[in-house]
Order: C-alpha cells, then sequence, then structure tokens
C-alpha cells in the first residue's frame, strides 16, 4: 500500500467522520431549538458524549501523520548520513534526558 493510498483512506476515513458528527450536531441543534431551553441541555449531553470520539480521532489521525512524516524523512536521509543522524539524535536525546526535557528534535547543527 502506498503512501499516498494510505493518506487518501486515511483523510476518507476522517471525512465520513465529519460527516456523522455534523449530521448528529445539526439533528441536536434542531432539536434544541423545537424544544426550546430544555432541548439545549440534551444537545450538551450529545456533546460530551461526542468529545472522547473527536479527540480519539484527532489523535489517531495525528499519529498517522507522524508516521508518515517520520518515513519520508527516513527516505530522505542519505545512507552515508543515518548514522551521523541516528548518533546526533540519541545524544540530544541524552542531553535533554540530563537536563528534564522531552521530546526534543535534533538540530542542523548537530548532524
Amino acid at each position: 500500500m502506498s503512501v499516498t493510498t494510505m493518506f487518501q483512506d486515511q483523510v476518507q476515513k476522517t471525512r465520513s467522520f465529519v460527516d456523522r458528527v455534523k449530521d448528529v450536531y445539526g439533528k441536536a441543534y434542531d432539536k434544541a431549538l423545537q424544544t426550546g431551553k430544555g432541548g439545549l441541555a440534551g444537545a450538551t449531553r450529545i456533546s460530551a458524549a461526542l468529545e472522547p470520539k473527536v479527540r480519539q480521532s484527532i489523535d489517531s489521525a495525528h499519529h498517522f501523520f507522524d508516521s508518515i512524516n517520520q518515513s519520508l524523512a527516513d527516505k530522505a536521509i542519505p545512507e552515508c548520513r543515518r548514522s551521523n543522524v541516528e548518533s546526533a539524535r540519541l545524544e540530544e536525546k541524552s542531553c535533554a534526558a540530563r537536563h528534564g526535557i522531552s521530546d526534543v528534535g535534533a538540530s542542523r547543527q548537530d548532524i
């Protein structure tokens, strides 16, 4: 499966999810308008129920794009420089761990 196909599949899944969310919110909004303030409580319950699913989808998309980005970065580094990049990254992680910093990227001057 190519990166383009994986990307298109993920975009389609996200688009379908967004469409479903729009439908649910649209129905909740219509119901709220029909029933007055009492309907807004129902819309609040629906949105509270949907929030974890939306967050999960966003996290899933974020992870997917991170994977694509990492794959493209791995392919972009020439084989002859790969060990230098890996060494620099490990050294930077070690330094960050000593100073209590999390998730740092390798700087270009170290490579």
